[in-house]
């Protein structure tokens, strides 16, 4: 049993599907991002979706002075550094709705943050730390998979984050090496734990496992505030795993002690690392369930499938996902483009009954409804570059001020700041996107919607969805709809921003076109009128629509994907 390609009728998106493919892989779409995909191939999207876009980083468009922000350096205190990391988490924030539509390298980004899991919080100095992991991680999007490990394990962020600054080994005065990262390495970026059993291991892996690949990371360090890889931190002594780990002869893997100190080099250390990691990706599943698959291909493929397409995973899906993870493996070399292509070109993704069974994360939320209303939300220029070195107070006062101080404080989410190792509440092993919802968050997340119908008070000037503007783009600038463009508007929103079709005579399908005729179509016929010849509605008109979209945002659909 295998992902089954999704063929449409005629081999042609509907505009339904197509807006099921861009809640769930891009970050921003509208209308015209529907209506451009709508008739095309499942491939043809694809292909498009994941044409590089080159990097996307604070370098490109705003220069370095965007993440060091030395004016609020004063010396190195704490508030000016963090500071200096939220600015350059708004940026990121800004760039992923400003750029996030048929780019599809933002979404996988933050899938890769979701699994390799670090904070910003924990690393001092600037910015650029933060932009460094996360140009990694849009650069190798759908790249190979042993190589995002790898590099990861030479970032700054995760280093300092789990620290592996801290593991030298000192041959005068060697000491138990410092094994946080290697243990997260194993538990939650690769091959997974599982249940401990009474010997105090674990199903995939053992303590003596930790500590052997501790020591293979021992001087994978900082040094003045740049990675270093140190030959002279590193224990070049054997290093012997369990028969949990096995070489490509089928015996517990081992490294042989490199007594000729002439050949302990930094690269002597990433060849160490890279042979253990060709060792870890090709060990077999030791659970009773889905024996002798390749384990972390499996793990890989689930997350992408919850992460794509639904959270729960009956034994058919299980079997589908295990035959992927053999040719992920195999014949791909844990190639990602394959596996990700294969999970969003099946039928399980299309699959009516899967649709609307994620929910959105705060930060989608908000980047659908920026996008899709084409709210003019500040650029990040920096003003004043040979003074001030800051972006503009426009771009500061809404991202974070507004967004990031108190928008995603209200639904407890901080981009690229997860609570803890184990990432954000709906990502975490054993959670759902259901997590998103509680009773601190759930009036926020209805409302949040209300904020861009009501206006956002900005320097620059009301960020606000400007509604006879947006129906203008929407149905063209000329009055020729007069009663039945209250349908047609339900009709557009509901099929682009729903989960699942919704018929006219769903409850609340009356219940939006009600509000917009206020009991008539006559009397939404008046409110819609001509001003010299284009469609224009009166204040009343004005205030139906609004009044029209707060419902929608409060509405259980719109909070699904």
């Amino acid at each position: 049993m295998t992902f089954t390609p999704y063929f449409p009728p005629n081999n042609e998106l509907t505009a339904e599907d197509v807006a099921h493919i861009l809640r769930r892989c891009c970050f921003s779409f509208n209308k015209e991002d529907v209506d451009y995909f709508t008739g095309m191939t499942p491939d043809d999207v694809y292909d498009e979706l994941f044409t590089p876009i080159g990097s996307a980083s604070l370098g490109i468009n705003t220069g370095n002075t965007f993440a060091n922000l030395n004016n609020l350096a004063s010396g190195s205190s704490s508030p000016a550094k963090f500071k200096r990391r939220k600015l350059a988490t708004c940026w990121w924030m800004d760039d992923m709705i400003r750029n996030g539509n048929r780019a599809f390298a933002y979404k996988l980004m933050f899938f890769w943050h979701t699994v390799f899991v670090s904070s910003f919080n924990i690393v001092e100095n600037n910015g650029n730390r933060l932009n460094d992991q996360n140009s990694l991680f849009f650069d190798y999007f759908n790249g190979n998979l042993k190589d995002i490990a790898i590099l990861i394990t030479r970032d700054f962020q995760m280093l300092r984050y789990l620290n592996n600054e801290d593991n030298k080994y000192i041959a005068s005065s060697p000491e138990p090496p410092q094994e946080n990262y290697a243990r997260e390495f194993l538990e939650l970026f690769t091959i997974g734990k599982e249940d401990s059993n009474t010997t105090g291991d674990y199903v995939h892996y053992t303590e003596q496992d930790v500590t052997e690949l501790a020591n293979i990371l021992t001087g994978f360090n900082i040094q003045n505030y740049n990675v270093s890889i140190n030959p002279n931190h590193h224990n070049f002594g054997e290093k012997q795993f369990s028969d949990k780990i096995l070489d490509s002869n089928g015996n517990a893997f081992r490294i042989e002690a490199e007594p000729n100190t002439g050949n302990h080099t930094a690269l002597a250390m990433e060849i160490e690392f890279s042979t253990f990691v060709d060792a870890l990706f090709s060990t077999k599943n030791q659970s009773t369930n889905n024996e002798n698959q390749p384990r972390v291909a499996v793990r890989i493929c689930e997350r992408l499938y919850k992460f794509f397409i639904k959270e729960e995973i009956d034994l058919d899906t299980q079997t589908k996902i295990n035959n992927l993870a053999e040719q992920l493996v195999g014949a791909h070399d844990y190639n990602m483009d394959f596996a990700i292509r294969t999970i969003l070109e099946s039928e399980d993704f299309f699959s009516e009954k899967n649709r609307g069974s994620l929910v959105k994360t705060p930060f989608e939320l908000l980047a659908h409804i920026i996008s899709y209303f084409h709210l003019a939300i500040p650029e990040p220029e920096i003003e004043d570059a040979s003074s001030s070195l800051q972006p503009n107070s426009d771009f500061r006062e809404f991202w974070l001020d507004e967004v990031y101080t108190e928008i995603f404080t209200q639904l407890g989410f901080t981009m690229f700041r997860p609570p803890n190792v184990s990432g954000y509440i709906g990502y975490q092993e054993n959670s759902s996107s259901l997590a998103w919802f509680n009773t601190g968050t759930l009036i926020n997340r209805y409302s949040m919607g209300d904020l861009f119908v009501d206006g956002i008070a900005n320097s620059g000037g009301d960020i606000v969805i400007k509604i006879i503007p947006l129906l203008r783009s929407w149905f063209g600038s000329t009055y020729v709809y007069g009663h039945v463009l209250a349908e047609k508007i339900v009709a557009l929103l509901v099929r682009d921003l729903f989960p699942a079709p919704m018929p006219p005579t769903a409850p609340l399908f009356v219940r939006l076109k009600g509000i917009l005729e206020n009991g008539s179509a006559g009397s939404w016929d008046d409110q819609v009128i001509s001003n010299n010849g284009l469609l224009h509605l009166t204040n009343a008109g004005v205030i139906r629509m609004k009044k029209m979209l707060k419902e929608l945002f409060h509405s259980p659909e719109f909070q699904l994907k």
